[in-house]
């Protein structure tokens, strides 16, 4: 039986689901998030380690599922949003580098010697969903803005 994700718009959607619905594979909302923390949270010690409010998390999850498409973070504490965001990820029905390539990936770190790797693991993400590889470029282009940021 096929999953039904007619109950659901963000969290626990798969990318492919997403692009189907809105021609993205992330949704609008989690994408805003980004945007937040990207320009507004970055002063912020240990953005992703320290745990954000249940409650407000909660709150902004449900926020999330109600309208996608207009959910505002202006004023919402960083930690809470970033929670968010690791929530979704963690969510997704199936990883980003999906159940059918995680032996190569790991095969390749385990097998391939360290000066061929890149190019192993390039060819292995081409192998990906074009919606799983947007996503993983979006939130790899996103961590780096992060820790440079940190950095700083």
């Amino acid at each position: 039986k096929v999953p039904d994700y007619r109950d659901k718009n963000v969290f626990g959607v798969p990318p492919i689901i997403n692009m189907q619905r809105t021609g993205q594979p992330l949704p609008q909302s989690i994408q805003q998030a980004m945007r937040y923390v990207r320009s507004q949270c970055l002063d912020q010690v240990g953005i992703f380690r320290k745990s954000g409010v249940k409650s407000r998390i909660q709150c902004l999850r449900q926020m999330n599922e109600a309208s996608p498409d207009h959910v505002r973070y202006d004023g919402q504490s960083a930690y809470d949003v970033a929670d968010l965001l690791k929530q979704y990820f963690r969510d997704l029905p199936e990883p980003i580098f999906t159940s059918k390539l995680t032996d190569t990936f790991l095969q390749i770190y385990q097998f391939v010697p360290k000066e061929q790797r890149l190019p192993a693991v390039q060819a292995a993400i081409v192998l990906m969903p074009d919606e799983n590889r947007e996503v993983l470029q979006t939130l790899l282009y996103f961590l780096s803005d992060i820790a440079s940021a940190e950095e700083n």
